[in-house]
């Protein structure tokens, strides 16, 4: 079985059955990552969360400010124009499609902001005649850092975390793919119940035009039936989502550690995690 966590997750929500037929939206199964490698300024803000999600910025009130969306690899930049962002609260409402909405708050944001160089002045210079004093900026190390331990240390003891975390992310993935063929076929058999659904409701419409009650009633029956079937089929399949957690886990972990490689080494370019 060749789909994927997220592409099923995306294929679900269209499969949820409420009476009459109707669809509705199914209970979402993930949540949005963390933020992360934020940066604001006075008319943008920009950081890395969940890949390929909409962001909508808000004022303290809930107003929207303006919308962007995340990239491939999660991150975005949202520009605003007539606010100062430097000075202004506001939050991020992160939403995709299977996964369950997350708001930051301005705290929430303010922690996540990375940390820049800080200028120090070391001393004067006397060039020509003339003295002028001399500032340079010294880096502004990680919360990863360790004092006695040398920033080329760090970045190989990061590597190597991120390698192990990655192998294990890999090992649970490939344990999972059973469960990922269940939920593809529970995901198939709920799409064609509900192509059955519709063909009954027509055939309810046409004996209720007719007043035909015998069929109105067999009609029923069978929309009822049907109805069971796949909330019964989304009951094991939600079971089996949640086997997957420890794949999600994972995954978060191993983004949370590329996340501190970048902050110890900006030439770092974090991966696309592949679920």
């Amino acid at each position: 079985m060749t789909m994927g966590i997220k592409h099923l997750l995306l294929v679900a929500t269209t499969l949820t059955v409420v009476s009459g037929g109707q669809l509705g939206a199914l209970a979402k199964t993930k949540t949005i990552g963390q933020l992360t490698q934020v940066t604001v300024t006075k008319h943008t803000v920009a950081g890395k969360t969940t890949k390929n999600a909409k962001v909508k910025l808000v004022n303290a009130h809930g107003k929207k400010l303006a919308t962007g969306k995340t990239s491939k690899v999660g991150k975005f930049k949202i520009t605003v124009k007539s606010q100062n962002l430097s000075k202004l609260k506001f939050k991020l409402t992160v939403t995709k499609a299977g996964y369950k909405t997350r708001t930051f708050s301005n705290k929430q944001i303010k922690r996540a902001v990375k940390r820049t160089p800080t200028a120090t002045t070391v001393g004067t210079v006397t060039a020509g005649g003339n003295s002028a004093q001399v500032a340079v900026h010294q880096p502004s190390y990680s919360s990863q850092d360790v004092p006695g331990v040398s920033r080329p240390d760090a970045i190989k003891a990061k590597r190597a975390e991120i390698a192990a975390a990655r192998a294990k992310f890999m090992q649970l993935k490939g344990q999972m793919q059973p469960v990922l063929a269940k939920i593809a076929a529970l995901t198939t058999a709920n799409a064609k119940l509900l192509e059955n659904c519709a063909v009954v409701e027509h055939d309810l419409a046409a004996a209720k035009g007719r007043n035909d009650q015998a069929a109105i009633q067999d009609a029923t029956k069978r929309i009822n039936s049907i109805n069971g079937q796949i909330i019964s089929n989304q009951k094991e399949r939600d079971a089996a989502f949640f086997q997957l957690k420890p794949v999600d886990d994972a995954g978060t972990k191993l983004s949370s550690l590329m996340d501190e490689m970048y902050s110890l080494d900006k030439t770092y370019v974090p991966e696309d995690i592949n679920y």
